[in-house]
Parts: C-alpha cells; sequence; structure tokens
C-alpha cells in the first residue's frame, strides 16, 4: 500500500521481506540515497528492532541501485551474530535522495 507515491510507481514483494520500489520515472543512474525505517507492529510495544537497506552485490545476485528500481530487503534482530531473519513489516517507510 503506498500512501504517498511522490515518483514511486509500484512496490513489489519478492518474498518475506524483499522489495523492488519501482520509480515513475527513472532518477537518472544509481547514485542516490536512501533513508528508511520500519515497525514490527501495529503497536510501539513490539520488540526486536527493524534494519531496512538496499539489497545488491555478490550474495543476493542484484547489481547495484538502478535509475528504475530499487531493491531492498527489511530484517528483525540484532543484527549481529545470526538472529536477524527476513520479516515483512507492519510499516515500512523510505525516503530516496538524488
Amino acid at each position: 500500500n503506498i500512501l504517498a507515491s511522490y515518483n514511486v510507481s509500484s512496490i513489489g514483494s519478492r518474498g518475506t521481506g524483499l522489495w523492488n520500489v519501482n520509480f515513475t520515472n527513472g532518477l537518472g543512474d544509481g547514485n542516490y540515497a536512501m533513508a528508511a525505517t520500519a515497525t514490527p507492529g501495529n503497536t510501539m510495544y513490539n520488540s526486536g528492532g527493524c534494519f531496512v537497506a538496499y539489497q545488491y552485490g555478490p550474495s543476493q545476485n542484484y547489481s547495484a541501485p538502478s535509475s528504475g528500481t530499487a531493491y531492498i530487503f527489511t530484517t528483525q534482530g540484532t543484527y549481529t551474530g545470526g538472529d536477524a531473519r527476513l520479516f515483512n513489516p507492519y510499516i515500512t517507510s523510505c525516503v530516496f535522495f538524488r
């Protein structure tokens, strides 16, 4: 569900915690930054931190961010030693800067 699109045409799921953010108008190249946050549940008392990041590199079989699509992933856990897991957050907010 996109609440305010501002150049985002669609968001596609590639599986649990894996997302494509597709831009209406390409950003010219992949040289942009993203700031994001996620909420694990619908109350502030849900435990576990959330982490949102670009998904690219050899282990994910994706290239660097492109002008038309950002590949992101969402995890929950401490992200320090194997307890992080992919999950679908209740809310994810992303902004892209070019």
